[in-house]
């Protein structure tokens, strides 16, 4: 599989699976990899390329001299709860 190895991609099967004595457990359309993880190679078929884009986040240390910006996550969506029952 010849892709971006910065190119993510999301399991579209859950499964398990042992590889050098490590344990996966892979859950569908939980379970991110990037390009060139051992979970990929002989299983591209229960993996598909993430089509949305990732947010940035900050890394944990600076360059010297470096700014640091903070990312602020995307809002959660307004859900709307029904009214409480009032008792009698």
């Amino acid at each position: 599989m010849k892709t971006n190895p910065d190119q993510m991609f999301v399991a579209t099967t859950s499964f398990a699976t042992t590889i050098d004595g490590t344990r996966y457990m892979v859950r569908a359309n939980k379970t991110r990899v990037r390009a060139g993880h051992v979970l990929l190679k002989g299983r591209e078929t229960f993996f598909k390329p993430v089509e949305e884009e990732l947010a940035a986040f900050e890394t944990a240390t600076a360059v010297p001299g470096e700014k640091r910006e903070r990312v602020t996550p995307p809002a959660p969506s307004k859900k709307r709860t029904p009214p409480r029952r009032k008792k009698k």
